[in-house]
């Protein structure tokens, strides 16, 4: 069976070794404006991984990765 990606986004979420035993977590969409979320559908989504990376520094996040993700 061959897969292809149909929609792809770069997310920003903080590194399992910031969240040791719980489930993914990025940034995107919260109550206060913005911050961080469990929730998949209120995460950020970037065309590129270079303006994920550009977010994440501009809002001061400390501790984060930028991931591909595909649906």
């Amino acid at each position: 069976m061959h897969t292809a990606k149909s929609d792809v986004a770069w997310l920003i979420e903080l590194p399992q070794s910031s969240r040791p035993g719980k489930p993914p977590t990025y940034w995107g969409h919260v109550e206060e404006g913005e911050g961080w979320t469990q929730d998949l559908k209120e995460a950020f989504r970037f065309d590129t991984k270079e303006g994920a990376d550009m977010h994440g520094s501009d809002v001061g996040i400390l501790d984060y990765e930028v991931i591909e993700h595909a649906w």
